[in-house]
């Protein structure tokens, strides 16, 4: 295993203050994979600040409809579905 683990996984917590998000906004996006997160068991959840930063980044400029269709599209690749031609 090449991968090393980041040196600080946020909890629900210390990623939704970095976020500016309530902690129930932060659960829904998890529920849905609409947001970059780690599993490290049955309801251990972590974030990686690196992942965070690349999908903040990846949403500047965006209208809420650019957002939405960009969240759905996230939550469809997390499943497996592919995406229209």
């Amino acid at each position: 295993m090449d991968k090393v683990l980041p040196a600080s996984l946020l909890t629900y917590s210390e990623a939704a203050e970095l976020l500016g998000l309530k902690i129930s906004s932060l659960y829904s996006m998890t529920c849905r994979k609409r947001i970059p997160f780690l599993r490290l068991s049955g309801r251990a959840v972590r974030f990686d600040p690196v992942d965070l930063r690349k999908w903040l980044d990846a949403r500047k400029n965006l209208t809420p409809h650019e957002a939405t269709a960009m969240n759905v599209a996230d939550a469809d690749a997390a499943k497996g579905v592919k995406a229209a031609v």
